[in-house]
């Protein structure tokens, strides 16, 4: 933890000079700053970690083909005042070599993909947490199988489609995913998310999954052709469907309950944004219809959403740079900056 500080440290105080720089920490403990995230990726090595400063950072596709970590400042507006937002203008590839990699607090423009052709997808135990970003394919290209297993994706907003082709033993927890689930094939968990389901799309919510369990979950809406197609074997538990039941006769359901009214604070139920609140009024049935009697949706479970998705590196909640130095040629920097627990 003491070098996690250093580092956060580290850039703050660089953030005058060096507006456009992300750090690199070493195996050794050394740092190094890069003017480019791509110079800084290609001159990371295995087990490396990096931490991005608030920012907006354009790249062509960031392929990741060794174990990193990677640390943002976040991506909520309220809690990045400080330093800005981290953004990666730019779609991001996990390939062969890239197993037990970390990615953090960052908003990326656009989508992450297991694999860039049809045989180097075979990654495992990567995490990918408290992001945004648009579309989360297992794959390349959306068709071609996944080689992925063992993933963990939890505390993101997913703005658009969750794709898994196949890919085993992934557990999908505490996400918002605005748009549908498709091509799940065993093996793979889903608990406590809120999915929208993205309402008037062409395709079913959720499509092509099969022996899959679906727990805690909050479902708002339906798609166009209706919430569940193509799909069989799964099991439903304990979730809450803001509409009436579209179950199939070969699915599993226990204590789910449906058509149950909004029961968010305050959400449009139909798209994603930074105004809305997820946490659920009290006089919800949602509140206790989870597992156990404990609550569904993102803040519900063993792990729930932390608020505004700050990143485990210590978040620095103010910053005060003079614009000039002193007579003695010193700069007066005061920050204030809180450890994370989780």
């Amino acid at each position: 933890m003491k070098k996690i500080l250093l580092i956060a440290a580290a850039c703050v105080a660089s953030m005058a000079a060096m507006s456009q720089a992300a750090f690199v920490l070493n195996n050794s403990g050394s740092t190094q700053a890069f003017r480019s995230i791509d110079s800084a990726i290609a001159y990371a090595q295995s087990g490396d970690t990096l931490y991005l400063p608030g920012g907006t950072y354009n790249s062509n596709t960031i392929i990741i083909n060794k174990k990193l970590a990677i640390f943002g400042a976040g991506h909520y507006p309220d809690s990045t005042i400080a330093t800005g937002r981290t953004v990666l203008n730019c779609s991001m590839v996990f390939i062969d070599g890239a197993s037990l990699s970390v990615l953090q607090g960052v908003y990326l423009a656009g989508n992450i993909n297991m694999g860039s052709n049809a045989t180097n997808s075979n990654v495992n135990g990567i995490v990918i947490s408290r992001c945004n970003f648009n579309d989360l394919t297992f794959s390349y290209n959306g068709a071609t199988v996944s080689l992925a297993s063992n993933l963990l994706i939890r505390e993101n907003v997913i703005r658009n489609d969750l794709t898994l082709i196949n890919a085993k033993d992934n557990l999908i927890e505490n996400n918002i995913i605005d748009g549908r689930i498709n091509a799940a094939n065993g093996s793979n968990t889903f608990v406590n998310n809120v999915v929208f389901g993205r309402a008037g799309a062409s395709g079913y919510s959720i499509n092509s999954v099969y022996s899959c369990v679906f727990e805690n979950n909050i479902f708002c809406n339906t798609s166009s052709y209706g919430f569940l197609g193509n799909s069989t074997a799964n099991t439903f538990r304990n979730n809450v469907f803001l509409f009436p039941n579209q179950l199939g006769g070969g699915d599993v359901s226990e204590q789910n309950l449906f058509s149950v009214p909004d029961p968010f604070v305050n959400k449009n139920l139909t798209i994603f944004s930074y105004t809305q609140n997820f946490h659920l009024t009290p006089s919800s049935v949602a509140v206790t219809a989870g597992k156990g009697g404990t609550a569904c949706g993102i803040y519900g479970g063993v792990r729930p959403y932390k608020e505004s998705a700050v990143p485990l590196n210590p978040h620095v909640r103010s910053s005060n740079i003079a614009a000039n130095t002193n007579n003695a040629g010193q700069i007066q920097v005061q920050v204030t900056v809180a450890a994370q627990q989780q």
